[in-house]
């Protein structure tokens, strides 16, 4: 509330009151992810998540990283690894 008025002030709506828009208004972000999921890494290889969680908890799939209960894959490294055959080192699930 406006303390001099006592009605409300009026609150520019980012939807609504965005006034003229130029090309160089809103950039375009392009966020390509880093990581795999364990679902995208069981279909890239052909096998279950649950396979890819136990070869993940053995160590056989490079690039894995845990973030609190959440396994996320570096999806450079697990490329690299699956264009090497995925069983230079015998890591294969």
């Amino acid at each position: 509330m406006n303390a001099h008025t006592g009605r409300r002030s009026r609150v520019a709506s980012p939807a609504t009151d965005r006034g003229p828009e130029t090309a160089d208004a809103t950039p375009s972000v392009v966020v390509s992810r880093a990581t795999f999921t364990a679902d995208e890494v069981a279909a890239l290889l052909g096998v279950d998540r649950k396979t890819v969680y136990q070869a993940a908890e053995q160590g056989q799939i490079p690039g894995t990283l845990r973030i609190g209960r959440c396994v996320r894959f570096a999806r450079a490294t697990v490329l690299a690894w699956l264009g090497q055959g995925a069983s230079s080192e015998g890591n294969t699930p």
